[in-house]
């Protein structure tokens, strides 16, 4: 069983067998997604595969990091890609939050609208 900060991996994975859309938020960590994201990622694709219960179809990635540089998110965005190739899953974007240095600074991001806005969508 596989719990991380006070969340219990397998009930999540339950709640998500009822879900049309799959939104993945995370902050960049070496550009990538952050190891404890990976292995959510990692024991999702297990659950699936041994119980054929996930009904996802479409995906989002929503990514912040402190880099201005669009270049930083390249392998994120590539992975995110793959991924819904691999799933069969309408790949939604990528909305990148970046020169994030301050803990409110998404508060006055555009990407904080453009998130809304794409919610609103889904």
């Amino acid at each position: 069983k596989i719990v991380l900060e006070g969340v219990d991996v397998d009930s999540a994975l339950a709640e998500l067998e009822k879900a049309d859309v799959l939104v993945i938020v995370t902050p960049i960590y070496w550009f990538s997604f952050t190891a404890q994201l990976k292995l959510v990622l990692d024991k999702m694709y297990a659950y699936m595969r041994k119980k054929d219960a996930l009904h996802v179809k479409e995906a989002v990635l929503l990514v912040c990091g402190g880099g201005s540089n669009e270049e930083f998110y390249s392998e994120i965005k590539k992975s995110f890609e793959f991924m819904c190739k691999f799933m069969n899953w309408t790949n939604r974007g990528v909305l990148v939050a970046s020169g994030l240095h301050k803990t409110d600074s998404i508060l006055s991001s555009k990407q904080l609208v453009n998130a809304k806005n794409l919610g609103r969508e889904i």
